[in-house]
């Protein structure tokens, strides 16, 4: 697993008393990013044929060559209701992040496109449940997809044994948070 380094920046913006928006921007710093490919050592030992035997080093693995790259986000929110037992607030975000990987045209196979995620989420925070929970008690939900933008790859080598391909898809996701306050 690798996992880039990362530096990000943002800012938050109430546009009305109801309305917000919020900017991130990321660097991931994936021109670091190294073949993950396996290094095998092979020794033979043959005994007193070990002269006649001669294994030949193993080829370097290719360099994927990834660079950096930056990762803009936006985000809004909006408060539907905001009274003295609940508050209610609506959310919406998107996020693009453009491949660190090159098309994939001699050995490799990075398989790897640039991705758009939308998202969607509500929060809903209480005043306070009763005498046992009196301060306030919040619940999240969000739901996101991500798309993988199609990609072609062409393979310099008409002899490639993957040959050329194209790469695609897309990944839901959902998640749920409470917050209770002590």
């Amino acid at each position: 697993l690798f996992q880039p380094a990362q530096l990000t920046a943002g800012f938050d913006a109430r546009l009305t008393p109801r309305l917000s928006l919020a900017f991130d921007l990321g660097w991931h710093r994936w021109s670091v990013y190294e073949n993950p490919a396996a290094h095998i050592d092979l020794v033979l030992d043959v005994g007193s044929f070990n002269d006649l035997v001669n294994i030949p080093p193993p080829l370097a693995l290719p360099d994927p060559r990834f660079h950096d790259i930056a990762i803009p986000r936006l985000g809004v929110e909006y408060l539907i209701a905001d009274g003295p037992r609940l508050s209610l607030s609506g959310r919406a975000g998107y996020g693009y992040e453009p491949s660190p990987a090159p098309e994939q045209v001699g050995e490799t196979n990075f398989i790897d496109g640039h991705k758009h995620t939308l998202s969607a989420g509500a929060g809903l925070t209480m005043a306070h449940l009763g005498s046992i929970v009196p301060l306030p008690v919040s619940f999240d939900v969000y739901a996101a997809l991500t798309v993988l933008a199609g990609r072609s790859h062409a393979k310099l080598s008409p002899v490639d044994a993957i040959g050329d391909y194209r790469s695609a898809g897309h990944v839901w996701q959902g998640g749920m948070t409470t917050s209770w306050r002590f």
